[in-house]
């Protein structure tokens, strides 16, 4: 790689995805009605054992929050980006990007070390 250089790099970013109180309430619901299987098939299959039905509500709820979560925290995508080697304002481009919470890492950071440097 010499000055001047454009290289189309590549890095991982999270995408937020904002999840509706509607979606929420149907993911609650699913988990719910979940739970009732598993407790009537409990009660069902081994009727004698201990059964404490406000555990595995609140495991549902915990359930359902963490697919909540793990929705709005973000899934992993790919994109991609032109520098040039040895300029400043790619240099200020790679800067801006890694201090971006919902940057990653970079695909090849082998590239943006030798950017950095040249």
């Amino acid at each position: 790689m010499k000055p001047g250089d454009i290289i189309l790099v590549t890095y991982v970013a999270k995408k937020p995805v904002k999840v509706p109180d509607s979606v929420k309430d149907d993911i609650q619901m699913q988990n719910a009605s979940m739970t009732i299987q598993k407790f009537l098939m409990d009660m069902t299959f081994n009727p004698g054992a201990a059964i404490d039905a406000n555990s595995l509500y609140a495991t549902s709820r915990k359930d359902a929050f963490k697919i909540i979560d793990e929705f709005e925290e973000g899934q992993m995508i790919f994109r991609r980006i032109y520098l040039q080697a040895g300029q400043k304002e790619s240099i200020q481009e790679i800067k801006r990007l890694e201090a971006d919470p919902l940057f990653v890492q970079w695909q090849d950071s082998y590239i943006i070390d030798d950017i950095r440097n040249i």
